[in-house]
């Protein structure tokens, strides 16, 4: 029998599998053609997958325009998972379906990538610039085998699978 990380799969009430897709984006917000790509995104996985649990900061920004986003495609095919920052000033306060204990940022994207198999990330600019903000989570994500869906302003959207390093 072959045994799977459970931090990588989830499961609804109905016991069918679930894709667990993380979300990373800055605070100045998702731009018009971001949120268009990224509804996009979430409705062809929803329609691949039957649905999906979708991890996300509950920070302003675009943490919150994403936490929209997943209730326009469907409340019934979208399981909503908050990692709230510490920093109760910084808080969206969006309404999920659970919420992990608040953290700082290092402790927030390592158990939103660690949960996750897809990451959906939004970036305020076209190219990484840095080793810190959503362009770092997209490193991380990449370092540990992620699949990223990089969203560019533009709405250009690449997807980048990068082996594990051992």
């Amino acid at each position: 029998m072959t045994r799977l990380p459970c931090r990588s799969i989830e499961f609804n009430q109905g016991a069918s599998l679930m894709l667990a897709v993380g979300f990373a984006g800055t605070k100045q917000g998702l731009s018009r053609k971001q949120r268009s790509a990224v509804e996009s995104i979430l409705r062809r996985l929803c329609a691949k997958n039957g649905s999906l649990v979708c991890h996300a900061g509950d920070s302003i920004g675009a943490d919150f325009d994403f936490h929209a986003l997943c209730r326009i495609v469907g409340r019934e095919k979208i399981r909503l998972v908050v990692h709230p920052p510490a920093k109760e000033h910084q808080r969206a306060f969006v309404e999920a379906d659970e919420v992990r204990e608040p953290q700082e940022y290092a402790g927030r994207v390592r158990g939103l990538v660690g949960e996750t198999l897809v990451v959906i990330a939004c970036p305020r600019q076209q190219r990484g610039e840095g080793r810190g903000g959503t362009w770092g989570v997209i490193k991380f994500a990449n370092a540990k085998g992620r699949r990223v869906f990089i969203v560019r302003p533009d709405g250009s959207c690449v997807l980048r699978v990068l082996q594990r390093r051992i």
